[in-house]
């Protein structure tokens, strides 16, 4: 029997992260070693459309029944970590289950049965499948001739884009005297005849594999696929199993449909670079949203239909000193944008001018407009320039009409982008540094202000742990509220929690974090219908603010944007702003 290999870490991209295969072994006929990661068949599988919206919200209401006695005992927080990720909790059960199931198969099909049943567990759910494997070794007395073995693909589809792939199937079988490739898939009680599209083109990516990785006699090698005859999806219930045949010629063509659609799902952003936005050419993809449609302002307030084709891609936007009628009303950044990125941020200030004109009235953004600065309507006919300093004035002034009206525009501001996501690649790189560098032998030698005072480490540490013992039960809430703010900004991968790190080895931005979030704190209204809020506003008077105010910021991951003089920033308006009431707020 051919066997796959039986370590299969050398062929992961990642030793955790596993998002694909290499091949590493030597070059041979067949192939050569690469470091090209080659996506997994079941990464290329998400493709296809899931519907589990409703599977999800049924699973999280079960949950809640279940817990019902617990979650009167638990904090809100306590109760949304418990009960959200039920449908993970019942996703990662049945992905246990498969696996049992499967080596139970394979345990069957290799006739190891002297010992008994070695492979399960006294608990393990996969008892209950037992005799549905029974019955296929009844129904197929299969020769197994080739188990668990490591594919790699390639195919260049009609329009010359080449894709890899890379998976491990489950068996070959020899039916009859054909040769099938059997995918087995565990289903519940009762859905025995469950199967759907994507399984047929899994076992297409399978079949039409470029060549196979397998134990040889010498190791490790490459060998050119077995041919294929049939393909077939066992469908495993505990009362009944589905047999299912599949085309294969069907298969391969579902399969390489799959790997196209999921090569435009990638590149869909890309079909919104250097596309015309109101009248304006800007790069870069991004989501789009219903108010940035085609059109371009003439004046505050008065919109019509454009059509204008694009510019050329290499025309630069060249940004203009002021004159009389046409902007330079701000002052030049010292670090000029590229022409992209301003062209995109002229683009954004347009479509959120037209949009606040159009929800809000034209006399409303008049008002506010800063004076000798062009509006956008000549900007997009190209009769006038603007410069970054003009969009950050500009940028300002509509901020201000938002929030007055609290009518936020759904769209970030590209410079914002561009800038939180250096922010983040510089404070995740400087962590990084600072976690993997040894302490050096002399305190003198470090750089100043790489590690926060030990002293002041021990009294923020004296602090948390007096609210978390204090016998106000405020107190002890309020401590768990911060525990799920760092839980969000592990999740965002930007952590600040520095308990894991020697007192006198915390880096100082993570202390300045920590200590104005310990600040923050006073400021959480757990009766409140959104008890972060002033924490939120607080925010935005540091970070940007529709970063901030964004329903889908967590309050913990943008801690973990802070720079050692935001978080400085923040705990000193925590002092000010105690008790300020927050507009809107309801309880």
């Amino acid at each position: 029997m051919i066997r796959g290999p039986r370590d299969k870490t050398e062929f992961r991209d990642h030793p955790t992260d596993w998002k694909g295969y290499i091949d590493p072994l030597p070059a041979c006929d067949i192939a050569t070693p690469t470091d090209t990661k080659h996506p997994s068949v079941s990464t290329y599988k998400k493709a296809w459309p899931k519907y589990l919206t409703d599977w999800a919200s049924l699973e999280a209401a079960k949950s809640a029944w279940k817990y019902r006695t617990a979650l009167v005992d638990m904090t809100e927080a306590e109760a949304v970590d418990l009960i959200a990720p039920a449908s993970n909790r019942v996703r990662d059960a049945a992905a246990g289950r498969g696996h049992s199931i499967h080596d139970l198969l394979e345990h069957h099909l290799n006739g190891d049965l002297a010992d008994g049943i070695l492979l399960l567990d006294v608990d393990d759910p996969a008892h209950e499948y037992i005799a549905a494997v029974e019955s296929i070794i009844a129904t197929f007395n299969p020769v197994v001739l080739a188990s668990e073995v490591v594919v790699f693909g390639e195919w260049t589809d009609p329009d010359g884009v080449t894709h890899r792939w890379a998976g491990t199937f489950d068996a070959v079988w020899d039916i009859d005297g054909e040769n099938v490739l059997v995918d087995y898939k565990s289903r519940k009680l009762g859905k025995a005849a469950t199967r759907y599209p994507e399984d047929g083109a899994q076992l297409g990516g399978y079949g039409s594999a470029t060549y196979w990785v397998v134990e040889g006699a010498d190791g490790l090698c490459r060998m050119a696929p077995l041919q294929i005859d049939r393909m077939m999806l066992l469908s495993i219930a505990p009362d009944a199993v589905g047999q299912y045949m599949v085309d294969p010629q069907q298969a391969i063509a579902a399969w390489r449909h799959t790997l196209m659609f999921s090569h435009a799902q990638s590149a869909a952003p890309g079909m919104f670079a250097r596309v015309k936005k109101h009248g304006v050419e800007i790069a870069g993809g991004g989501s789009t949203s219903p108010t940035q449609g085609t059109v371009v302002e003439r004046e505050v307030g008065s919109v019509e239909d454009t059509h204008q084709p694009a510019s050329p891609p290499d025309t630069p936007v060249e940004p203009t000193p002021g004159a009389p009628g046409q902007a330079g009303g701000g002052e030049p950044s010292s670090h000029p944008p590229s022409a992209d990125l301003h062209a995109a941020r002229t683009g954004w200030v347009i479509a959120k001018a037209t949009e606040l004109s159009i929800t809000l009235g034209k006399q409303a953004v008049a008002a506010v407009w800063p004076q000798g600065v062009a509006p956008p309507g000549h900007v997009a006919s190209g009769a006038a320039t603007w410069t970054d300093g003009d969009i950050d004035l500009i940028a300002l002034a509509l901020r201000t009409l938002e929030a007055k009206h609290e009518h936020p525009f759904g769209m970030e501001d590209p410079k914002v982008t561009a800038e939180r996501r250096t922010a983040l690649q510089t404070a995740l790189a400087a962590d990084h540094e600072a976690i993997q560098k040894p302490p050096a032998p002399e305190p003198a030698t470090e750089p100043a202000g790489e590690y926060a005072d030990p002293d002041d480490v021990q009294i923020l540490d004296g602090i948390v742990r007096g609210m978390a013992r204090s016998s106000d039960p405020l107190e002890r809430d309020r401590i768990a509220r911060a525990q799920m703010w760092q839980q969000q900004a592990t999740k965002a991968n930007v952590p600040w929690k520095i308990g894991a790190y020697p007192r006198d080895e915390v880096p100082e931005r993570l202390y300045c974090i920590a200590a104005a979030a310990v600040a923050s704190l006073d400021l959480v209204d757990l009766d409140a219908k959104d008890p972060d809020r002033r924490v939120r506003d607080l925010l935005a008077q540091v970070l940007d603010d529709w970063l901030a105010l964004h329903p889908t910021s967590a309050i913990g991951a943008l801690f973990g944007l802070l720079t050692i003089d935001q978080a400085l920033q923040l705990a000193a308006l925590t002092d000010t702003n105690p008790t300020q009431e927050t507009p809107g707020d309801t309880t």
